[in-house]
């Protein structure tokens, strides 16, 4: 192995595998970082098994030889991560790999890995419905609900994100039961897809594809998982087997009071729930009049603090429950709107409904939390 490449490109995808959660309790070492080179090009691959992902390169290939060697990803890139040089040499001499750019050089030695560690046995070679899909949209997708996801494995569909196409819209959905996120792009969908993608999985994803420059996805359903593969990039992943809920049928169709305020007035009060809040995150929200809103923390170690938020349009009659704000501060993060619609349910289940008001793509709906009357 002797080749140059961009230091600058070699470094960006370094940057981004080193991100993800590779290591497999069989890895005690580190990582397992696969260079295959064949005529001007360079694949780094990197599996784990759940998921693998392989990015190509080009690279001027001195002895124009095809081959593969196996580093260590932690130390490959801990070495071309300071290289500040726009061309670096990887060259194999005796049982080392030499990193050289002018005024530097660094050695590693080659590790031995049994071969299952290097590549597990994921392959997955029955591709089946195919769906192209904006990588902006697929990332800001899985970015927006993944967090609603269930952080408990005993369900796993609970603990997967739902991507599924219906009617030209591409739908994201999850949920732990307490909050449930949707959000929705329209797109040029010529088949219908469903796939369930565990909640990490989807974590890896948005950090795979973030830094790419191609603006589109091909995404194909496999038997046991998907390909996602873009200019330059492939990742299998294993799927959550199994059926989601019908979660429709769980919407509120109805809602008895609509508040609209202004995004920043409530993160700005949730900054005092380090201080204030209490054990289960609680936030009361009280209607004052037709014009203002308070929102209020308390605990008994603490005290209390209250908010009153003036709000720009307030609709219907009732009093709203408390809520868990991190929920709340969870959507108002995904929502890109100045202004929010909070919906109440006032009765029965009593649950919000978070949405943006120019913007309605994303909603999430809270669950309310137990009063302290109800436990007597």
């Amino acid at each position: 192995m002797y080749f140059t490449t961009n230091t600058t490109l070699l470094k960006t995808v370094l940057n981004t595998l080193i991100k993800i959660q590779w290591k497999d309790v069989t890895q005690t070492h580190g990582t397992p970082l696969t260079l295959s080179f064949e005529d001007d090009t360079l694949t780094l691959s990197v599996a784990s098994f759940d998921m693998n992902a392989s990015y190509t390169i080009p690279i001027e290939n001195k002895e124009k030889k095809v081959g593969k060697e196996v580093v260590l990803l932690e130390a490959f890139q801990s070495i071309i991560d300071p290289l500040t040089n726009t061309q670096c040499v990887v060259k194999r001499e005796d049982n080392e790999i030499h990193i050289q750019t002018q005024g530097s050089k660094s050695r590693i030695i080659i590790p031995h890995f049994e071969k299952e560690q290097v590549q597990p046995n994921i392959q997955d070679p029955q591709k089946g419905e195919q769906f192209d899909i904006s990588r902006e949209i697929l990332i800001e997708g899985l970015r927006g609900v993944q967090t609603s996801a269930s952080s408990s494995t005993m369900r796993p569909e609970l603990a997967s994100v739902y991507m599924y196409t219906k009617n030209s819209t591409v739908y994201f959905v999850a949920t732990d039961t307490f909050q449930l996120s949707e959000m929705r792009f329209s797109v040029e969908a010529k088949k219908e897809i469903e796939v369930l993608i565990p909640q990490k999985t989807a974590h890896s994803l948005v950090k795979l594809f973030e830094n790419l420059i191609s603006d589109n996805v091909v995404i194909t359903k496999t038997n046991y998982g998907v390909y996602c593969e873009s200019e330059g990039c492939v990742v299998y992943a294993r799927t959550t087997q199994g059926n989601f809920f019908d979660y429709k049928a769980a919407l509120p169709k109805t809602y008895n009071v609509e508040i609209v305020l202004l995004k920043s007035d409530v993160t700005n009060f949730f900054k005092k729930a380090r201080l204030f809040a209490d054990g289960v995150h609680r936030v009361s929200i009280v209607i004052e009049d037709k014009k203002t809103v308070q929102f209020v923390f308390k605990n008994d170690h603490m005290g209390e603090t209250k908010d009153i938020l003036i709000a720009r349009e307030i609709t219907g009659d009732g009093s709203p429950r408390s809520y868990n704000y991190k929920y709340i501060q969870s959507a108002l993060q995904t929502i890109k709107d100045d202004f929010v619609m909070f919906r109440f349910v006032i009765g029965g289940g009593g649950s919000m409904c978070i949405t943006g008001v120019s913007n309605t793509n994303y909603l999430s709906i809270i669950a309310p939390l137990i009063e302290t009357d109800e436990l007597k």
